[in-house]
Parts: structure tokens; C-alpha cells; sequence
């Protein structure tokens, strides 16, 4: 089964509402986004292997960009405005494979490359005065402390997931089934400026976790763990505060159906 599409949308536009003086309280235009897709979705050995490729390109138009620009008195200020294109292409990979009734084997990966185009001409002046010597220019916006333009953020090179799912039938009613997920991503950052402190390097963490079901009770007790390395994760950073995920946490689910035949 191989499939082609192509789909417009956009984000309505608005202003900067918290601006306190006029260079600050600017509109901004919508952002237009054409998406473009082409994939296959395919199952092979009597079903028990499927494959699915997608490749996909983005190309979003006046982007809504929170980042810095020099006022009229020669500050500079933090806003959204549409101040560049975006572009991301890439390619997704998805396997599920069940080599016996009972054992599930799933891999995900994705590679991605994403830029900042059509800069606007207020990035071009913040940028050329950074490399002018203007520090107060650098390590603003999408501007980075060297005066280069910054990477857009969570687009990292390659994103990977490998897990599986094993079911266990314990007599006629009961059936116990441990999982696990490893999870791995490339170097990005986390911020718009690509600073150093918000530059996030690549890791794996995982999760596992085993559930008992009966079957004919509709009923099911499941204990997990997520990011069970106890990883150290950033996950955002704003106003220079960095943000983290959680560490290893541990759950207890108890589900039970009521439904009626």
C-alpha cells in the first residue's frame, strides 16, 4: 500500500499582550504550513511482520518566532513575530514484528532535519551587529553567542524506540505480560538561542513494566517504571531556567470493566 498527500493548515495570529511599551506590543501574523507526505504500509510473512516507511517535508511560512529584536531606543526585547520560514524533512521507520503468537517486537526510528529560512530583515540587523562586536545582540533570539543562526528547537537528528511485549497465559483466566520500551534521541537543544547550558546531549532511557489480567473478570493490575535509569533529562528551559523531566517513577494500576455482554 504506498500513499501521497499534501495538507494546508495554520495558527491564527495575534500580539505580544504582555508588552509594556509600544515597541513591545506588536502583532503578528498566521502561520501557513504546507505538509507533504509519501509513505508505504506493508505486512509480510502471513501477517506476521509489518513495515510502514513515511517520508515527510514541512514548510511552514511566516513561522510565529518568540525571539529578540533591537527597539527603536536600541534595546532589545523578547517577542513573537513571524521573523522567519521553518523547513523540516525526514524520514520514519516503524516495524512490528510477532515471531510467535505471544511475543510482540516493535522499532520506531526517525530521522529529521530542520532549519530556519527567509530570515527577516530585523534577524539579519541583530545579527550582523553580533558580529560586529554588539554582544548585547548575541545570544538573543535565534541568534547565538558566535552570531550564527541557531538550529529550531526539539529537532533532534534521529529519535529511536525498541520494545517489546510478552504474554504469558497462566491457566484459562489469568495472563501476565512484562513489556519494555528503550528510548533514544540525538544532541538538540532546548532553546531558541542554542546556549550551551539548554544544549541537550543525546540519551537513552527506558521503561518497563509487567501487567496480570484475568481475562474473564475483566480486570488487571499493572506495575511500572518510567525512565527506570533514573536518566537526567532537560526537557525545556525558560527565561535561563532550565526544566527537567521527572526521575524514576513508579506506578501501580489497578483497571477493572463493567461492561456488560
Amino acid at each position: 500500500n504506498f500513499y501521497g498527500s499534501a495538507t494546508r493548515g495554520f495558527k491564527s495570529g495575534g500580539w505580544n499582550a504582555r508588552g509594556t511599551t509600544p515597541d513591545q506590543l506588536q502583532p503578528f501574523g498566521p502561520e501557513i504550513v504546507w505538509s507533504y507526505e509519501a509513505g508505504m504500509r506493508s505486512e509480510w510473512l502471513d501477517n506476521r511482520l509489518r513495515v510502514n516507511l513515511t517520508a515527510f517535508y514541512a514548510d511552514v511560512s511566516d513561522f510565529q518566532l518568540p525571539t529578540a529584536f533591537e527597539t527603536t531606543s536600541g534595546a532589545i526585547q523578547f517577542i513573537t513575530k513571524n521573523f522567519a520560514d521553518l523547513e523540516n524533512k525526514g524520514l520514519e521507520l516503524e516495524v512490528i514484528a510477532k515471531p510467535i503468537d505471544s511475543l510482540t517486537l516493535l522499532a520506531n526510528i526517525g530521522l529529521q532535519d530542520g532549519e530556519y529560512t527567509n530570515l527577516g530583515q530585523e534577524i539579519l540587523d541583530q545579527q550582523a551587529l553580533c558580529l560586529g562586536g554588539a554582544t548585547a545582540s548575541c545570544n538573543q533570539g535565534i541568534v547565538t553567542a558566535d552570531g550564527s543562526i541557531a538550529e529550531p528547537t526539539r529537532t533532534p537528528d534521529y529519535t529511536a524506540t525498541i520494545g517489546f511485549i510478552y504474554d504469558i497465559k497462566i491457566g484459562s483466566s489469568f495472563e501476565i505480560s512484562p513489556s519494555a520500551y528503550l528510548y533514544s534521541l540525538g544532541d538538540h537543544s532546548v532553546f531558541s538561542t542554542g546556549a550551551p547550558q539548554f544544549q541537550v546531549d543525546g540519551y537513552t532511557t527506558y521503561n518497563a513494566s509487567v501487567a496480570l489480567r484475568n481475562v474473564e473478570q475483566d480486570w488487571s493490575l499493572t506495575l511500572g517504571c518510567r525512565n527506570c535509569n533514573d536518566r537526567t533529562m532537560l526537557v525545556s528551559g525558560l527565561a535561563n531556567q532550565p526544566y527537567y523531566q521527572d526521575p524514576r517513577t513508579w506506578s501501580v494500576l489497578f483497571h477493572k470493566g463493567f461492561g456488560g455482554s
